[in-house]
């Protein structure tokens, strides 16, 4: 018997999957721990009941395709009913019944792609489910969106406004996050090459996040679209940031941020990745760590143009905190000339990155993600 309640590991596969339509076994880690969702959906692939407190019912949840490191969870058809519990049956029978499933690669990944970026917000604590969230609109600037962050699925993004659906729809976006006053573009790129942002798609996919925050938080975002970059490992970032720079040095131009995003925040696929999505859910979480870590007058407020964040003991000191890699290139422009000069501030797990990156002769100062969660959730 598997008792199907909000909060147990059960609930959280199904309500995840009514979303996604299906999610990739080697990606539970996001979800928790492995183990503990491992044995769960063992349970979820044999016949039993599940009962939710008014109803019950009895059926397989769930079923596994695919091969080797492709396979992938899905619902049953005995398992629909459950869908009328969550409230999510409509959304799922016009993205996921309507048409057949693709089984080639590319489809997987893209999918896989989707699949991970909802799972990181669903364990960060957003809302993410469609049946929930605001309708959207471009009839008029006005307050939809509440002050709650909410992550949109990317074909909601792509098809609000039909008139660019041709643009949109080559966008390698997963969806947009909109969280006090800032509206992120959200990518996964796994373990692969994220090879810049300066197609159409990407431009146009950032216009259209643009034209919602505007018409739906009723002015409330700042003029600042940033987007979100999940990855499996450091070494991904590494690799972007190395094959940026010598793209910038082949042409002969000076090491700058995007053209298309001014920041862009990198964050791993595992518990790590969703304990710095979470932070974002605070207010004015970048400034509250800030000051938690220095004295208001060491901190540059942004001022100047040296992209540092803090001066103290004769150091500037960059925060990567937030995982900022397109600031991380800005301020490794201007370290490497004098590196006993600058410093960065980060977490223990993006060591190597900045190690890889900007190199060991750098100042580093490592905070631990606990002490930030006490700064700011107490």
């Amino acid at each position: 018997m598997i008792h199907f309640k909000p909060g147990s590991h059960a609930y959280n596969v199904i309500e995840l999957l009514s979303v996604t339509g299906e999610y990739p076994l080697s990606s539970l880690e996001i979800l928790g721990s492995r183990q503990t969702y491992e044995n769960t959906i063992r349970r979820m692939l044999i016949t039993q009941k599940i009962v939710d407190g008014k109803e019950d019912i009895t059926c397989k949840l769930l079923t596994v395709s695919g091969q080797n490191g492709r396979r992938k969870i899905r619902l049953t058809k005995e398992a629909l009913p459950i869908l009328k519990w969550l409230g999510s049956e409509n959304y799922y029978y016009e993205n996921y019944m309507r048409s057949h499933r693709s089984s080639n690669s590319e489809h997987t990944i893209r999918s896989a792609r989707f699949a991970e970026s909802v799972a990181m917000c669903q364990a960060a604590g957003y809302e993410f489910r469609p049946h929930k969230l605001p309708q959207l609109q471009v009839e008029e600037c006005k307050r939809i969106v509440g002050s709650a962050p909410v992550f949109y699925p990317a074909k909601l993004i792509k098809t609000f406004d039909n008139s660019d659906v041709k643009k949109t729809g080559f966008t390698r976006m997963t969806g947009a996050l909109l969280a006090h006053k800032r509206a992120y573009v959200v990518y996964n790129t796994r373990n692969e090459l994220m090879k810049g942002f300066e197609g159409g798609g990407e431009i146009k996919a950032k216009i259209n996040v643009a034209s919602i925050a505007a018409h739906n938080a009723d002015g409330d975002i700042l003029n600042d679209y940033p987007a979100i970059i999940f990855g499996t490992t450091n070494e991904i970032a590494v690799i972007m940031l190395k094959t940026y720079d010598e793209l910038y040095d082949r042409r002969k131009r000076v090491r700058k941020r995007g053209t298309t995003y001014y920041n862009v925040h990198f964050f791993t696929l595992d518990a790590n990745g969703v304990r710095q999505l979470r932070q974002m859910k605070y207010p004015d979480w970048e400034e509250r760590i800030l000051t938690a870590l220095f004295d208001k007058e060491e901190l540059s407020y942004g001022r100047g143009f040296l992209g540092y964040d803090a001066y103290a003991d004769g150091i500037y000191w960059f925060s990567f905190l937030n995982g900022d890699i397109c600031g991380l290139r800005h301020f490794r422009g201007r370290a490497v000339e004098n590196p006993k000069q600058w410093g960065v501030i980060c977490f223990s797990h993006q060591l190597d990155l900045i190690w890889e990156y900007v190199g060991k002769k750098i100042n580093v100062g490592t905070v631990t993600l606990d002490d930030i969660e006490k700064v700011l959730f107490g």
